[in-house]
């Protein structure tokens, strides 16, 4: 009898704590939700810079091609704003790799899928416009999981310290079969 109201007790307890404190994958579903809506922002906002583009493959049979976009800058100077290479497994696999950059050069985004399901989504963030170096960097990895790492501004010298990175897992939504 003493075991049973103990047991009880004890799993009252912890059903009142879970209820009191916020899942930890409402965070991470927000965060992941915030990757993905700044993730589209970048993809839009080239997609309007976009003026021309180049395609070159690898072999004759195609097993590699590699498309480049370019913007024009106001001098009429073009400059890369994406990356698009597209490769073709023997094991009949489809690997693409698609990179977006601001008008310094900088990698935004990085995006690779096989078999058209994304397998990892690489965000980055900078302080200003002109720094080249990321604030923040979000990566987004097969299987769910998801690592927010902070950087200390170069700019702001007592601001300085060693990064730090956040980890979270957001399980997928089942499939119906």
């Amino acid at each position: 009898m003493r075991k049973l109201l103990f047991l009880s007790l004890l799993l009252g307890s912890h059903a009142a704590n879970a209820q009191t404190s916020p899942p930890i994958t409402v965070r991470a579903t927000a965060v992941r939700d915030t990757l993905f809506q700044q993730a589209a922002a970048v993809r839009n906002d080239v997609a309007v810079r976009l003026a021309r583009f180049s395609t070159s493959s690898l072999s004759l049979t195609g097993l590699r091609t590699k498309t480049r976009g370019y913007a024009s800058r106001t001098d009429g100077r073009p400059y890369r704003v994406k990356r698009h290479v597209i490769k073709r497994k023997r094991t009949t696999w489809l690997v693409e790799k698609i990179s977006y950059y601001n008008s310094k050069g900088n990698l935004l985004l990085r995006e690779k899928y096989q078999n058209g399901q994304l397998t990892t989504l690489r965000l980055r963030t900078y302080y200003t416009p002109l720094s080249s170096s990321p604030g923040r960097v979000f990566t987004f990895t097969q299987g769910d999981y998801l690592r927010r790492s902070t950087y200390p501004s170069r700019v702001n010298i007592t601001a300085r310290g060693p990064a730090t990175h956040e980890y979270f897992y957001v399980p997928a939504a089942p499939v119906a079969r």
